[in-house]
């Protein structure tokens, strides 16, 4: 048996490396044994050819009667074997799946060659060249099975033993973290591993950067149990996704799915506080479309999807009231309609002989105009007012805010094949998505504790089928993603305006409302700002060579997965009493109250270091490895 040179120089640059993963592939294969009445035929001429684009590969049944097509796209086949002295047969619509290996052994009876026999009955073909188990989801069937936001990650739930824990309603192409809690088979949540032709698209927190549109896909298997060798890297399953290409025909597709505002009921708890419905949509269009740039070569397909969403939150705030604003605390009560008296810190006084501490309370229950600090004044002048002039220790202020978030998706796959041996194929995702946070701050929408998770996509993959011979078949592919996963503010704002000391508003690294926590009351501004970029680069190859009854397959798989990451550090805020002076004091230490002597510290006060934002980098971190494993079948 003699083995073409570039075969053993690929396979022995794969066998370097650990054995923790292995090549994986979304390509599947047909195999099989040609007999008589009397057994096996050797030398007889098997055809294959792929009914969307008539390309063909031929291959010749060995000693033992074999024949084994590797490395075979998703699609339909016909299958065509002839031998001298015997009746020509032949089998349409075989169909190979993402990952599938169909054993079909070929029977040929004694007759003349130009006779054929050509089998109409579509048995399904029983899959015994393959330990790993699951269920192929088609286009067509992806296409008829309802789902809200067109997810097919979230389809496999239609596949026994696939168990999903995340939020539901999280089922937009942006939801990438909810939507994959999913346990396949019992193993572990979100331990998954997710391939688009045969290139990982997960981040280094394991979620699937994106995901793909229906129109853009041809099938997904999702493999519930990986028992073969070349299927590694989880300790779940594989949700294992061919993208769509063109074939010798143009076709397309597409659709629009709507939700009427009109048939949106108001949300519950703001139709009880009598807040007008607002217009509340769901609408998402997209197509694909595709066909011969070069009959019988050269196949393109391109698919895109837009979705636009508007829907209600509602939020129950504890707001000061107008009068507090002031420094009016008169009317300032507890939960059971007790006044609360506040006192004046600069009246401290301690009994020399008992050590005890008393205040006199401020006259009328008023701060003094002039003890009220301009700069915390106006930070609260862009709080919500209340929906009365009232405050005793609960919410105040019902508010419904409506989230518009958004998203585009656009692929392009570009497949060549130079002739029957040499085969490439080429793939481009592009996924924008914007997520903002409700924000209740309606007359200053740049105060409110609300930011845009802003996520920008793209996936590059390459395929090469070199097929040597007629019992050997290479293939090497390539891919590289980038996720990028930004927290970034939806609102501009100048903290320089809000009168601060020159020299420490100059500072401030980024410019934006600052965000206060007082204590019991609903706070203001965003922090945790990040720009976040997930990295991969995959390399994989295989070599599968058919020998005598088995057919051997070597591969291996190089991944990179890191994160290029910066931060802006949490705010401080510190009291800019001096340190003898003590905090202005009420009454009671219960917690409705505590939030009241948070506010009043906040009115005659003002923290001196309201922001600390330098920009904290954090280097790439990846993982990185080189691994190798064969089959035998």
């Amino acid at each position: 048996m003699k083995i073409h040179p570039l075969i053993l120089a690929l396979a022995g640059a794969l066998a370097i490396g650990s054995t923790e993963a292995a090549a994986q592939t979304f390509q599947g294969g047909l195999r099989g044994a040609v007999r008589d009445a009397q057994g096996v035929i050797p030398g007889a001429t098997i055809t294959l050819v792929n009914e969307q684009t008539n390309l063909r590969r031929e291959a010749v049944t060995n000693e033992s009667g074999e024949f084994s097509f590797a490395a075979l796209d998703p699609g339909a086949y016909t299958v065509r074997a002839t031998m001298t002295g015997f009746k020509t047969f032949e089998r349409k619509g075989v169909r190979i799946a993402t990952q599938q290996f169909v054993t079909l052994d070929i029977p040929l009876e004694v007759g003349a060659i130009e006779e054929t026999i050509t089998v109409l009955a579509r048995a399904p073909l029983i899959e015994t060249s393959n330990a790993s188990t699951g269920n192929v989801l088609d286009k067509d069937t992806l296409q008829a099975l309802p789902s809200t936001g067109r997810n097919i990650f979230l389809i496999s739930n239609t596949v026994p033993t696939v168990v999903r824990s995340g939020n539901g309603l999280s089922n937009r192409m942006q939801d990438q973290s909810d939507a994959s809690l999913l346990s396949l088979g019992g193993g572990g949540v979100r331990a998954n591993n997710y391939l688009l032709d045969g290139i990982p698209i997960i981040d280094l927190t394991n979620r699937p950067i994106t995901n793909p549109s229906v129109e853009a896909v041809e099938d997904l298997k999702v493999q519930v149990h990986t028992y073969d060798a070349e299927m590694g890297r989880t300790g779940g399953g594989v949700f294992n996704t061919t993208a769509r290409s063109g074939a010798n025909t143009f076709q397309g597709s597409g659709f629009f799915q709507t939700r009427p505002g009109a048939l949106v009921n108001q949300n519950f708890f703001l139709k009880l506080q009598g807040v007008p419905k607002a217009d509340q949509y769901w609408r998402n269009g997209g197509g694909g479309f595709g066909g011969p740039l070069f009959k019988d070569k050269t196949f393109f397909w391109t698919a895109g999807e837009v979705y636009r969403e508007a829907a209600t939150r509602n939020g129950n705030l504890h707001v000061p009231t107008q009068a507090m604003r002031g420094g009016d605390f008169s009317g300032l009560t507890d939960a059971a309609g007790n006044r609360i008296i506040i006192y004046d810190p600069l009246t401290t006084r301690v009994d020399p002989v008992t050590g005890a501490t008393t205040r006199q309370p401020f006259d009328g229950n008023v701060i003094p105009a002039n003890r009220i600090n301009p700069v915390g004044a106006k930070l609260l002048g862009y709080f919500p007012l209340p929906d009365a002039e009232r405050d005793s220790g609960t919410a105040n202020a019902a508010r419904s805010a409506l989230a518009l978030p958004g998203g585009e998706q656009g692929t392009v796959k570009l497949a060549h094949h130079f002739n029957n041996a040499i085969a490439v194929s080429g793939l481009y995702l592009r996924q924008t998505t914007r997520s903002p946070l409700e924000n209740y701050f309606r007359e200053s929408p740049f105060a409110g504790p609300a930011y845009l998770i802003d996520r920008l996509t793209h996936v590059l993959t390459l395929n090469n089928t070199y097929v040597v011979n007629s019992t050997t078949v290479l293939t090497v592919r390539y891919g590289w993603n980038r996720f990028d996963d930004d927290r970034a503010l939806p609102y501009d704002f100048d903290a320089r305006t809000l009168g601060f000391n020159p020299s420490f508003a100059n500072a401030i690294a980024v410019q934006k409302f600052p965000q206060l926590n007082l204590t019991g009351y609903s706070g203001t501004g965003f922090t945790g700002l990040n720009d976040t970029s997930y990295l991969s680069h995959a390399l994989n190859g295989t070599v599968t060579k058919l020998v005598g009854s088995h057919s051997f397959k070597f591969g291996g798989d190089y991944g990179f997965l890191g994160v290029d990451a910066w931060t802006l550090d949490n705010p401080q805020e510190r009291s800019a009493l001096p340190a003898p002076l003590p905090r202005a004091r009420i009454r009671s230490r219960r917690p409705a109250q505590a939030a009241i002597r948070s506010l009043i510290c906040f009115s005659a006060t003002l923290p001196t270091a309201l922001f600390r934002s330098p920009r904290q980098s954090m280097p790439i971190r990846a993982m990185s490895a080189v691994t190798c494993r064969t089959t035998i079948a």
